[in-house]
């Protein structure tokens, strides 16, 4: 995903931000999560935002523990998915065209200058939300219709998120992404704003909540279906015959 940023800096010679930025980063962050989904979920769901582990543990689903493990790998791995784009753009004539320290500072999240602390959070807050109830309604709900296809609607939810949030954030919604660049930035003395940075790290996890709330006590008590042991539905079944039998 952030890597996307760092290239399009180098083909359009350091202007991002326009439509066309916005269009190419939204979509690669959108195909990335559909194809980490497919190819992890099989081994550990395919979570990859710290965001999306905490609605699972909410739900009871995992313990506090796992929890943990996963936030660890989650925030481990954007930290070495960082440095794998400074190591592959530093040095180079990305660097040289950008005109930064860090070429395209990596895709740091940022507050920009033009919005608002309270506008940043919000927006962070139901970007996460929208990518979180995503998750919930197309690949937990008993009743989805989505099939082997939820990881494309998941995609899609964070390209919509980026498409609408880039301007504001640059679109974290996910505590681990904005983690990894933010640390490769520090360590290089690069200062990548700090002002409203704690929201990337508070707003995703409220907008997680909110999402696993809503999906729980909205939609959860339409997706539960109470499955009978087989020995009991026999003796119902074999109960019902007598009844009709007398």
């Amino acid at each position: 995903g952030p890597g996307s940023a760092v290239s399009h800096d180098f083909w359009t010679g350091g202007g991002s931000g326009g439509g066309d930025f916005m269009i190419s980063v939204s979509l690669s962050f959108g195909l990335a999560i559909s194809v980490l989904v497919y190819t992890f979920a099989p081994v550990s769901g395919g979570h990859i935002n710290p965001a999306v582990t905490l609605s699972f543990f909410l739900r009871k689903e995992i313990s506090l523990s796992k929890m943990m493990l996963y936030w660890t790998a989650q925030f481990l791995g954007a930290v070495v998915g960082a440095a794998v784009v400074w190591g592959t753009a530093s040095g180079s004539e990305v660097a040289a065209v950008s005109g930064l320290d860090l070429p395209s500072n990596l895709g740091s999240n940022f507050v920009h200058p033009n919005s608002t602390l309270g506008g940043a959070f919000l927006g962070e807050t139901m970007g996460t939300f929208l990518l979180v109830i995503t998750v919930l309604m197309t690949a937990v709900n008993r009743k989805s219709i989505a099939g082997i296809n939820a990881p494309i609607a998941i995609g899609w939810s964070v390209a919509l998120a980026h498409l609408i949030l880039i301007p504001f954030t640059g679109c974290g919604i996910n505590p681990a992404r904005s983690f990894g660049p933010h640390v490769i930035a520090i360590l290089n003395g690069v200062n990548v704003g700090t002002n409203g940075w704690w929201i990337f790290y508070t707003a995703p996890f409220i907008g997680s909540t909110l999402a696993s709330a809503t999906y729980k006590f909205i939609f959860e008590d339409d997706d539960v279906v109470e499955a009978q042991p087989s020995e009991q539905l026999a003796d119902q079944k074999q109960s019902e015959g007598s009844e009709e039998l007398f």
